[in-house]
């Protein structure tokens, strides 16, 4: 699990993700008794996505996003976007503004 969260785990898929994610609660919560419980990959896969809540849920935004390309981020605010009222789209505008001459210089 160290390896492969050191050498890669950004780049696997999300289900893989939360597979491993899953696996590894599993293995390690587990009292010597329980060793024979079975769980389907399905389970451990869903045991995975809600660790993966749960860790996610305590991170801010700037955690969330880092590393994410404005491309992958901006969809997700489209809707947002058009909820704005006409001084909120003039702060963006100012603030797009600037980004702009920034990028020129």
């Amino acid at each position: 699990f160290k390896i492969l969260g050191d050498s890669g785990l950004k780049l696997m898929p999300l289900q893989l993700k939360w597979f491993l994610a899953g696996l590894w609660e599993y293995w390690f919560s587990l009292e010597e008794n329980e060793m024979s419980l079975e769980l389907t990959p399905k389970q451990i896969t869903e045991m995975g996505k809600m660790w993966g809540d749960v860790y996610l849920s305590g991170l801010g935004v700037d955690e969330r996003l880092a590393g994410l390309p404005p491309k992958e981020v901006l969809p997700y605010f489209k809707p947002q976007l058009a909820k704005l009222s006409l001084d909120e789209i003039k702060v963006l505008e100012k603030y797009l503004s600037q980004l702009k001459q920034k990028a020129k210089r």
